[in-house]
């Protein structure tokens, strides 16, 4: 028989020292990048003891001695049980127990023995003495014995996991390594050796024995075997989902590397199958700047480090309760077996301000700040901007300024003087200059290990880690040279071919209010007020920071998107085409072309990108030198000597569903210096295009049932206002708003009956829609309208209380905050309504009208569907769906 209980108590990002914590009703609120702590006490007993017969201390035999070889320390028995089985009571080979023996004549009739059982099989088990209780006397082994056996120590594997979301097992999914084994993402389980930890003593009552107790506990020794075994478990490990390389702390956006929803998991694995335990521990995953649940956010804070000393600063008007300085980087630290877990991986230390931690061989590591605390009843983690967890040096990586106009997606030259020359992952970021602060707006790794064979001579190692490069010369006027690597190797230095700004989607400045339109230099020139001021910084893999010389850019330098060329698009491919009628003058020329496919919003890496070159003389219409690298799905082709013409052919059955853009970069130049190689500019062009792969259509429905009933129509007055939102063929959202004249709105899937007055039977629910939708952007203030029969109920609240002991030591508690809870229950006649109740799920929130309860106003704003449950009958469903008030009610009530 076992008996055992379990009590809990936690450490999260809500309190510094352990509170009780209930797994059935409670969860864990854990901070990006913060520490966790769960304390597990567990009490137990293994036992299996006589059960049957009256007299007390002279109960019915329940054991056999079937062999023995002697009674003394080495000695081996077996025992026979009547009617148990020692596995399915909790026994195991190697559990170390104490074995009573009781028989019925001798002086004295009993022995107790310390041992560990090396053998069971169903209800026999064999055993081998490891000491003698003091007084024992020797068994009669010729008659059916009283045994009492029970466990002293066994064996306990710790097994803890965490996940969020549909993840699970014991394997970390950052990392596809055991959370048990030493690595990045290791979770610490292990047995407390501090008594202070343990839950309380517990002694055991047998069953059939009262005056022999104290006697049989006696034989036992400092085993104490009547006495409960108590341990304390501890699980300790940090929030390292938010670990990640493309985490914005800044962000005001929910955070789509993990979900809210997580648990952590621990399966407690004993030497028995019925002594394991599986325990879950729920938790909310906060993300940055984000107020719990809801679709709210507040400001960033700041994070200030000045020599050796740090400081956090939070938003005005927040109060955090606790504040952290921890550690981020790259995806590829979360592998790394030289971190020995999560704790060091993020590195959490406490406080608003103090010391900044050391951290060595760690590329591309930056702290940030992390304040904890609730706003209008949500629990919310502010994070701060990101700083170099290792100093940069100044000096020794230098950034061109190149002597030509820059186009997006042209490469700028760095060099690295004078470093040791390391394969690895090497970090380059693009910072701006913020007032008197630099800000990162552009992050790009230089991976050494994606090899290829360099275009050009006396590179003596060359690696491409993302788009083909067109790199602007220093010194030379508009030259730009195409080549098939981003790093490279030449007399003896590191270089690097650094992207300019080239993004369309617009960085996050923390420290202002106008955001700049676009991430493209010129949209930041545009920003700034004519001017920006960029330096760059280099992460090493031995883990040194580097930072660049300053540049200053103006309108002159970064040109507008220009596109001269033709596109068609049909379903199965792109097609791309320029044209130029008129013939160049007898010159050198060159022309490059770039076309590189990106997934949106788009990056630095493309999935799928061309190149070609040419240099041609016109005079003598010769073809000087020329090159090509095209993907089979996407090829450049231009015929000789075609003078600013060219096509290009993207496959778009090569490519998955998803949204996409296609850029192209097309350059000719002219070459107007022998010496100096200078080159007069004769087109330019730099475009996007974006288009979307379809998923794959479903398999169609069948056709719908015949109905034996007519189809309802919604009632609704003529002139009254409706709004919808609906899909197109290719994905898109699309809204409407207008009022209604007919019984039909294009678009809108119900058929509707003018009437005077809308029927007390039927209610309203609207939602408001904002970011996206089954993967597609919805359009700005997006709402949809829809009309049931049906009611709606108010149901039990949603509370937050604080318990607390008064000065009387009376335990009171205060309900902090409350949200109320809905019920709408409809009746569903046709698809048409049920599509309805399926895209309102997807709702930001939604009001609901109310016209026949009377016991609540006829409008309720600012609800949350919660839950959806569907009963299905031969003519109609019956949808009931739980709501919850968005915003919490301040402090409502405190006991007397």
């Amino acid at each position: 028989m076992i008996v055992r209980d379990f009590s809990f108590d936690i450490i999260d990002s809500t309190t510094n020292t352990y509170q009780p914590f209930d797994p059935r009703t409670d969860t864990l609120i854990l901070a990006p990048l913060d520490r966790y702590k769960i304390r597990i006490k567990d009490r137990y007993l293994v036992v299996i003891e006589p059960t049957q017969g009256t007299t007390p201390d002279n109960p019915d035999p329940n054991a056999f001695v079937t062999s023995f070889s002697t009674w003394t320390v080495g000695g081996v028995f077996s025992l026979n049980l009547f009617g148990q089985d020692f596995e399915q009571e909790g026994f195991a080979v190697g559990d170390g127990v104490f074995v009573f023996l009781h028989w019925q004549t001798g002086s004295p009739p009993y022995a107790g023995y310390l041992c560990q059982i090396i053998g069971i099989n169903g209800s026999a088990a064999t055993f081998r003495i490891d000491a003698v209780g003091p007084g024992s006397g020797v068994p009669d082994a010729q008659a059916p014995l009283r045994a009492v056996i029970i466990m002293t120590n066994d064996r306990l594997e710790i097994k803890p996991a965490f996940h969020f979301g549909n993840n699970s097992g014991l394997t970390s999914p950052l990392s596809a390594r055991p959370f048990i084994t030493p690595h990045a993402d290791a979770i610490q389980g292990y047995i407390s050796a501090d008594p202070s930890d343990l839950p309380s003593p517990l002694l055991y009552n047998l069953q059939k024995y009262v005056a022999l107790e104290p006697i049989i506990d006696s034989l036992g020794g400092s085993a104490f075997p009547l006495s409960f075994r108590r341990r304390a478990l501890i699980i300790e490990g940090t929030q390292f989902y938010a670990y990640r390389t493309n985490l914005d702390p800044l962000a005001q956006t929910p955070a789509s590397l993990y979900s809210l929803d997580g648990r952590i998991e621990v399966l407690l694995q004993a030497s028995a199958s019925v002594r394991d335990a599986n325990l879950t521990f729920a938790c909310l995953l906060l993300h940055p700047n984000r107020k719990g649940r809801t679709l709210n956010f507040l400001s960033p804070g700041t994070l200030t480090i000045s020599g050796s000393s740090y400081t956090l600063t939070p938003p005005s008007g927040f109060s955090p309760i606790r504040a952290v300085l921890c550690v981020t980087g790259r995806d590829s630290d979360h592998p790394r077996l030289d971190i020995p877990d999560s704790l060091a991986l993020t590195n959490p230390v406490t406080g608003a301000s103090g010391s900044v931690p050391t951290i060595t061989n760690r590329p591309g590591a930056e702290f940030v700040g992390v304040m904890i605390g609730q706003d209008g009843g949500e629990w919310v983690a502010v994070m701060t901007n990101k700083e170099p967890a290792v100093a940069p040096t100044g000096g020794a990586f230098e950034v061109f300024m190149p002597a030509s106009p820059i186009w997006r997606y042209d490469s700028l030259v760095g060099s690295a003087n004078g470093l040791r020359i390391i394969p690895g992952i090497y970090t380059i970021q693009t910072l701006l200059k913020v007032g008197n602060d630099f800000v990162t707006i552009d992050q790009i790794d230089y991976d050494t290990s994606q090899t290829v064979t360099p275009i050009g001579p006396g590179i003596s190692y060359a690696s491409l880690s993302n788009i083909y490069s067109l790199f602007l010369t220093p010194g030379v006027a508009n030259l730009i040279t195409p080549v098939n690597f981003d790093f490279f190797i030449y007399l003896g230095n590191q270089w690097f071919l650094i992207p300019g700004p080239s993004l369309r989607t617009p960085p996050r400045i923390p420290t202002v209010f106008t955001q700049p339109s676009g991430g493209y230099g010129l949209d930041l020139i545009d920003w700034g007020g004519g001017s920006i001021t960029l330096k760059w910084r280099l992460f090493t893999p031995d883990g040194n920071v580097y930072d660049s010389n300053e540049l200053t850019f103006t309108h002159e330098k970064f040109q507008s998107d220009n596109q001269l060329a033709t596109i068609t698009e049909t379903g199965t491919q792109i097609t791309i085409t320029r044209t130029f009628a008129l013939s160049p003058s007898p010159d050198l020329v060159r022309t490059v072309i770039r076309a590189a496919v990106f997934r949106r919003p788009e990056g630095y890496n493309p999935i799928l990108q061309s190149l070609l070159s040419a240099t041609e003389d016109f005079a003598s219409l010769t073809v000087i030198a020329s090159g090509i690298l095209n993907h089979p799905a996407l090829n450049i082709n231009r015929a000789p000597l075609a003078f600013r013409s060219y096509s290009i052919i993207l496959d778009k059955l090569a490519l998955p569903s998803g949204q996409y853009t296609l850029h192209v970069r097309h350059a000719v130049r002219r070459k107007i210096d022998e010496e100096a190689d200078n080159q007069a500019i004769e087109e330019d062009e730099s475009y996007f295009y974006d288009f979307t792969i379809p998923a794959p259509p479903e398999p169609p429905a069948g056709p719908p049932l015949a109905p034996d009933f007519c189809v309802p129509k919604i009632p609704a007055v003529a002139g009254e206002s409706w709004a919808g939102l609906y899909r197109e063929e290719n994905g898109d959202w699309l809204t409407f708003s207008t009022t209604l004249t007919t019984c039909h709105l294009d678009n809108y899937c119900t058929c509707f009956e003018l009437v005077s007055e809308v029927p007390s039977a039927y209610i309203d629910i609207v939602g408001y829609f904002r970011g996206t939708v089954l993967g597609k952007p919805v359009p700005t203030n997006a709402k949809h309208k829809a009309r049931f029969i049906g009611q709606i109920k108010r149901i039990a609240d949603q509370y937050e209380s604080e318990n607390f002991v008064t000065s009387a030591y009376a335990s009171e508690d205060i309900v902090r905050a409350y949200s109320e809870r809905f019920e709408v229950e409809l009746l569903i006649f046709d698809p048409c309504q049920l599509s309805h109740v399926d895209l309102l799920k997807f709702a930001e929130k939604c009001d609901v009208v109310n016209r026949n309860n009377r016991l609540l106003p006829s409008e309720i704003r600012n609800l949350k569907f919660e839950e959806v449950n569907i009963e299905n009958d031969p003519k109609y469903a019956r949808v009931r769906i739980t709501l919850r008030r968005l915003k919490w009610r301040d402090e409502y009530r405190r006991n007397a």
